[in-house]
């Protein structure tokens, strides 16, 4: 398999496993309270075999002067998340007095970035006189 192959399964495998996790722990009943701890660490685990796809492919696509600078401005928007998530999500649940709205919007960007990942990675190294 090549590198874009790999970028591919990693990055929308791991976003589309915590998914289904997610979505599965949504349709259970309250009951089932250790079935959905397990499905929710399922979940967030999963979600963590992205960095296989996305990590490692700023190696893969940026010249090595500018692996540095692109690592900081992706953890720069990636932080913008935690900005933006966390009062989104005090809105969710304040105004639908359910946490079901808060993980069924974790479950959402879980395919969102499951999507992209399958439909944008790639693996092919960007000239710097294209960047500059």
């Amino acid at each position: 398999m090549k590198n874009a192959g790999v970028r591919r399964l990693m990055g929308g495998g791991g976003y589309g496993l915590a998914a289904i996790f997610m979505l599965l722990f949504l349709s259970m009943t309250p009951e089932y309270h250790q079935s959905k701890a397990v499905l929710l660490t399922l979940a967030l685990g999963s979600s963590a075999i992205t960095a296989a796809g996305h990590e490692a492919n700023k190696l893969d696509v940026a010249p090595p002067a500018l692996i540095g600078l692109l690592q900081g401005i992706s953890n720069t928007i990636a932080a913008f998340g935690g900005v933006v998530g966390i009062p989104f999500a005090a809105f969710l649940y304040e105004r639908y007095h359910t946490w079901t709205s808060v993980f069924g919007m974790l479950a959402i960007i879980y395919i969102i970035g499951g999507v992209t990942a399958l439909l944008f990675a790639r693996s092919k190294r960007i000239p710097l006189v294209e960047l500059i």
